[in-house]
């Protein structure tokens, strides 16, 4: 392949121009839209022309999952122009989205927002009534509508250097902020996941959000630089019924195909007993992008071994928007034996995430003394290598605390520190959590997505996605604060649970919560790619701005409540 990922798509129309590339499930079921290589082509070929005379050196992305988002992704980056994706507004609550939308136009400067016709519409007059200046002021274009003129021809060659566009980060501790990602690191990443995937290639489905690293990369643009078809769905339609996802790999024979360890738990709970599909053609079920527990893993293998899946075919996976996306993985040859964990405590297996891949480099480092960790000792990720973005747009001082690590042995380059904790094992890493979620309590650490698991296994009110685990600042003392969404209304039934909730946590960790915080469904602040934002929970109890169904405090045994 070459550097440049315009370029792939431009030699696949050449050489297949009626072969399928993409294919997109409206609903998650029904086949709404096709596209063959010349029209992907044709398409992206439209939107530069559309865009060029504009010139702008970035533009805003605000589109609903769908071909359009894709067309248009691939028109900036033939025209030379910097895409930046955004969430798309939510038909019910457009506003959330547009304010992180009017956020990210400013930072990135951008000069055009492209959309689709029906979001240009719809949100024209909220625009107008509303304090965004920053989007009410900029060009709208609608690239699904008929273009003014025949589409030019695309001439530009970009460098590696040249960026490619800026992928904003989740904002899951910080507030999102651009990585800039060149053509160079985003080939380097591509090639290394074809040489990784080897003879297991083959066509792809994707439910993942297309403005995350994750969705775009490995659900979308991967399959499009091998010359492979991508199967597209909506997210909600897999969050609403999981077995659409697992339907679509039948369907489409399909090789690859994963997302976060809670997808593979959703659809061991919500996909029908009844539900029979032949999934022998399911090669790479890759997972990443949080914490993946063996617990998941196996009752997913046992819940669908009768339906052909291998759980050989697991391809655990660490990686982040700042090094494009993928640093390591590799399958569980191993399986059910390739856990570990950190200096040979037995109390918490962890899940292998496989090797550095290529040239990439990864090692643990103290995170204070910036000293190399042994083997089995728990301390910072840090990473370099091609594939390692240059750093954020507009934020010098960030990229250097960020991309500028320095180990304290002898050493002229730079690594990217990742902000994740983990530890190395003869080679391989296992990922143990976030350096700035991380509890230190009385000495000792905790991992708040180990209480946070506790609490889901341990009590059946709690829900995965629903709990949030973080450090209290009080009287000059650190505490433990738990955070319930929970939807039962009743008083008394609230004040028992959360009793219930703080002797479990108790009895399992070992630590009794300072605070139990019963809030309302959807109170738990979350990233757009659904991540608990953990430190404006610990923010929100401080303030005292959650409207809590129940808050106890079981050491002073003062309880507020209200039905």
């Amino acid at each position: 392949m070459t550097h440049s990922l315009i370029e792939a798509v431009r030699a696949h129309a050449a050489a297949m121009p009626t072969r399928t590339a993409l294919r997109w499930l409206g609903d998650g079921e029904t086949l709404s839209r096709e596209l063959s290589w010349s029209e992907l082509l044709r398409q992206a070929a439209g939107v530069a022309e559309r865009i060029r005379r504009f010139a702008p050196g970035r533009a805003l992305l605000l589109f609903p999952p769908g071909p359009d988002f894709v067309t248009a992704f691939l028109g900036c980056l033939s025209e030379g122009v910097v895409a930046v994706p955004a969430p798309p507004p939510k038909p019910g609550r457009p506003r959330p989205a547009l304010e992180r939308a009017r956020w990210i136009a400013r930072d990135a400067s951008a000069s055009v927002v492209l959309s689709t016709e029906r979001v240009v519409d719809r949100l024209s007059r909220l625009l107008f009534e509303t304090d965004m200046p920053t989007l009410g002021d900029l060009p709208w274009i609608a690239t699904d509508t008929p273009a003014d003129a025949p589409a030019a021809p695309l001439p530009w060659q970009p460098d590696p250097e040249d960026l490619a566009f800026l992928q904003y980060t989740s904002g899951s501790t910080h507030r999102p902020r651009g990585v800039m990602v060149t053509h160079g690191s985003l080939g380097h990443n591509l090639a290394c996941s074809r040489r990784l995937a080897g003879s297991r290639n083959g066509d792809s489905v994707s439910w993942l959000p297309h403005f995350h690293d994750m969705g775009l990369i490995e659900g979308i643009l991967r399959p499009l630089s091998e010359g492979r078809t991508a199967v597209l769905m909506p997210p909600a339609a897999c969050l609403q019924r999981p077995e659409r996802w697992l339907a679509a790999i039948e369907r489409y024979r399909a090789a690859s195909s994963g997302g976060p360890d809670f997808v593979f738990d959703l659809a061991v709970r919500k996909v029908p007993e009844d539900f029979r599909a032949d999934l022998r053609s399911w090669q790479i079920a890759f997972t990443g992008a949080e914490m993946i527990r063996w617990e998941t893993l196996g009752r997913f293998a046992a819940r669908f071994a009768a339906c052909g899946f291998s759980p050989r075919a697991f391809f655990p996976s660490y990686g982040l928007a700042e090094a494009t996306l993928l640093v390591t993985s590799g399958p569980l040859t191993d399986w059910p034996d390739a856990g570990g964990s950190p200096n040979g405590n037995r109390d918490r297996t962890y899940v292998s995430c496989g090797r550095a891949i290529d040239d990439m480099e990864v090692c643990i480092a103290d995170p204070d003394t910036r000293q190399r960790q042994q083997d089995g000792a728990i301390g910072e990720i840090w990473v370099r290598g091609p594939s390692v973005a240059p750093g954020y747009w507009n934020r010098p001082n960030e990229t250097l605390r960020k991309f500028g690590g320095r180990l304290s042995e002898p050493d002229s380059r730079s690594w990217l520190r990742t902000g994740d904790l983990g530890f190395m094992r003869e080679g391989r890493l296992f990922v143990a959590g976030r350096l700035d979620d991380r509890i230190v309590l009385r000495g000792k650490n905790y991992c708040p997505e180990d209480i946070e698991h506790c609490v889901v296994e341990g009590h059946a009110e709690a829900e995965r996605g629903r709990v949030a685990a973080f450090s209290l600042e009080a009287d000059g003392r650190t505490g433990l604060g738990l955070a319930v969404e929970l939807s039962t209304p009743t008083l008394e039934g609230n004040m028992a649970i959360a009793g219930e909730l703080s002797d479990l946590v108790a009895s399992e960790i070992g630590l009794r919560p300072d605070a139990v915080a019963l809030v309302g469904p959807g109170s738990i602040p979350r990233t757009s790619s659904g991540k608990v934002q953990r430190h404006r929970c610990r923010e929100a109890l401080r303030t005292d701005s959650w409207s809590a169904l129940c808050l106890f405090s079981p050491a002073t045994d003062v309880m507020e409540a209200s039905a």
